[in-house]
């Protein structure tokens, strides 16, 4: 599951490093008075039983914002990635977490 925020037409990748299995995304719906869209994609990665290295990349406009390679640790069983609201807070920065769904500390409605 891949959720958060990105400036219209902001074209989000990730992809497991491993092989071709992606999800890429465009924001384009949902925009508040800040230009900021927000987003939910529940595509599927295929994650094996090992430490898996994933590669994520938010191009706008044609400029790679954020290319960088994380890891979702094995014991995460049902990971997801967040994009966290661009704002004065984050100083603009695309920033962003993974966690475990899974975990009973994560706020579920």
């Amino acid at each position: 599951m891949v959720l958060g925020f990105a400036y219209e037409n902001d074209k989000l990748t990730i992809q497991v490093a491993s092989d071709n299995n992606s999800i890429v995304m465009t924001a384009n719906t949902n925009q508040d008075s800040n230009k900021v869209l927000s987003f939910y994609e529940k595509g599927k990665l295929y994650i094996d039983n090992t430490d898996t290295k994933v590669e994520i990349m938010i191009d706008s406009n044609n400029t790679r914002l954020l290319d960088t390679l994380v890891i979702i640790p094995k014991s995460y069983k049902k990971p997801f990635i967040s994009f966290v609201y661009p704002s004065k807070k984050t100083q603009y920065k695309r920033k962003i977490f993974i966690e475990d769904y899974a975990d009973g500390r994560i706020l579920k409605e």
